[in-house]
């Protein structure tokens, strides 16, 4: 879903590079911490760990550069989610 502009109401996303990078990012995080918490046996540094997550990833999603987009590119982007969720759908229903 794109951002969108609450001064101006304007669309807008992230680059693919971007929002990879923080998915990599926060996966890394939590596996380190789920590793640590668990060797350890600690609730509460599971919860410390997932807080601190959080945390990054809010800090990183607030800095990320946005590029603005049109109205015309966000409704073909959607339509494109739709139609290859559908296909998705049908693939796994047949593929039983």
């Amino acid at each position: 879903m794109p951002a969108t502009c609450g001064a101006c109401g304007q669309t807008s996303h992230t680059l693919a590079s971007t929002s990879s990078a923080i998915l990599v990012l926060n996966l890394l995080l939590l596996c380190g911490i789920g590793f640590v918490a668990l060797a350890s046996a600690s609730v509460w540094l599971a919860a410390l760990g997932l807080a601190v997550a959080v945390g990054i990833n809010t800090f990183a999603w607030t800095r990320v550069e946005l590029w603005p987009i049109d109205s015309h590119s966000v409704k073909v982007a959607r339509r494109v989610g739709v139609l290859a969720a559908l296909m998705v759908l049908l693939t796994r229903l047949f593929m039983q």
